[in-house]
């Protein structure tokens, strides 16, 4: 259903700017580069939990001046916090936005405030992201 290369691997058009049809590229991401979709925006083929591993994703990020990432993502103990973790370790700024995760709980909460990641939710990141435009 989602296999590289098939309409299912795609993202949905309603999901993109412009929501515009974009055919992903599945030997590039499969390569660990990233699929530019607009001039800040692009799509990493992740193959482990974390957004860092064995992708492109710090030197994307690196050229395009980006200092900061928000994560949103099932799963919490998972994906999303070794992406927190990896971002933290490259000294990145990093979000959790709090109210698109699973398994969330106070304690796990409180581990991503020691180490300076900044909770939000979806409403305060979408302010957020129209207070700079």
């Amino acid at each position: 259903m989602v296999a590289p290369g098939s309409p299912g691997a795609d993202i949905p058009a309603i999901l993109l700017p412009g929501h515009r049809g974009i055919t992903l590229d599945p030997d590039r991401l499969l390569c660990g580069q990233p699929q530019q979709l607009s001039a800040r925006e692009a799509v990493v083929y992740k193959p482990r939990w974390s957004a860092f591993y064995r992708t492109g994703l710090e030197t994307w990020l690196h050229s395009h001046e980006v200092d900061t990432v928000v994560v949103a993502g099932c799963n919490l103990p998972n994906c999303p916090r070794a992406t927190l973790f990896d971002a933290s370790e490259r000294d990145l700024r990093a979000v959790l936005v709090t109210d698109t995760v699973s398994q969330s709980t106070p304690e796990r909460l409180a581990d991503f405030r020691l180490i300076g990641v900044n909770l939000l939710t979806a409403e305060q990141v979408v302010a957020a992201l129209m207070a700079e435009a």
